[in-house]
């Protein structure tokens, strides 16, 4: 089915991506917070939580990134249009 909205704009799917990443790490690290108290898990937990912490730092890179290449794709195509001579109907 398509979004009677139209199709979403590149700022907006970075931003659902985020906000799915953030309700991702908030669900691991409330029940990861459940299990820590068990000592025989919490070593495993631990490393968990660090490659964690590295993936959403990577994911935040990322759409940084994508953000930038938006920003400057958008800006060499208003561009691109500013030099095109007005097409007649």
């Amino acid at each position: 089915m398509t979004d009677p909205a139209g199709p979403k704009k590149g700022d907006e799917i970075l931003r659902d991506m985020r906000r799915e990443v953030e309700k991702a790490a908030q669900t691991l690290k409330k029940a990861t917070e459940k299990v820590m108290a068990r000592p025989e898990t919490k070593e495993v937990l631990t490393k968990a939580d660090h490659f964690l912490a590295k993936l959403a730092r990577g994911t935040d890179i990322v759409i940084h990134e994508l953000e930038k290449d938006f920003k400057d794709l958008a800006t060499k195509l208003r561009e691109a249009g500013r030099e095109e001579p007005p097409k007649e109907r």
